[in-house]
């Protein structure tokens, strides 16, 4: 649950920047809005409407996955290796036949 509020912050707080062009920090009515000059007089409209956290979560995505190629060298950490499949269904995956051991 804390990764996804933490997810959720994340994107609402990217959005408000490119959006509004302010960053409001405000909890219980105690606070302040942070105004940025250069994004407040060039807002993003899109950033706003929905079609903007698709966007922003698409970008974000990008992102991690470029983070995680160059930490791992791959962007995808789930192969078949590691997916613990067993041996008699990896042909599930791998389209490769499975030979039977005749007795």
């Amino acid at each position: 649950a804390t990764g996804f509020m933490l997810s959720l912050i994340l994107l609402a707080a990217i959005r408000e920047v490119l959006g509004n062009g302010t960053i409001t920090l405000e909890i219980l009515g105690i606070g302040t809005t942070i105004h940025v000059p250069l994004l407040e007089d060039h807002k993003a409209v899109i950033m706003i409407l929905p079609p903007g956290a698709f966007l922003t979560m698409g970008l974000l995505m990008g992102l991690f996955n470029l983070i995680r190629k160059k930490a791992t060298g791959t962007a995808n950490i789930y192969t078949w290796r590691d997916a613990h499949i067993s041996h008699k269904r990896k042909h599930l995956c791998t389209g490769a036949r499975v030979r039977r051991n005749s007795v």
